[in-house]
């Protein structure tokens, strides 16, 4: 996987842009004082690959879509796909990288072993 920077500045970067009409399944990594921590991982099935990576770093009216990251604070790797193998893809990015923010679906998952 190649993690990429976002960037703070107005627009997006082009290899974010060319994700439109793609379908596939993405990390989130954020950086603190601690070091790196992946903390989502998503999919598309949809060929919203770029509209749904995208949604953790906008706002509307003061609301979010969804789990929200700082721009200048993440890294973000994808892995384009077939619409039909996003989601097996996403499960296996998630088993594989235990992000913070999908627990939920890591404990809710019969074939995960936490050691």
């Amino acid at each position: 996987m190649l993690w990429r920077d976002l960037g703070s500045g107005p627009g997006w970067p082009s290899w974010i842009r060319a994700l439109r009409g793609r379908s596939g399944a993405y990390a989130i990594r954020e950086t603190d004082s601690w070091g790196r921590q992946v903390v989502y991982v998503g999919e598309s099935h949809s060929g919203r690959l770029y509209g749904t990576i995208t949604r953790h770093f906008q706002t509307w009216r003061g609301s979010t879509a969804g789990l929200r990251y700082d721009r200048g604070r993440v890294q973000v790797a994808v892995c384009v796909s077939e619409a039909s193998d996003a989601q097996a893809l996403q499960l296996r990015l998630i088993r594989r990288l235990k992000p913070a923010d999908n627990s939920y679906l890591l404990a809710s998952d019969p074939d995960f072993v936490p050691f």
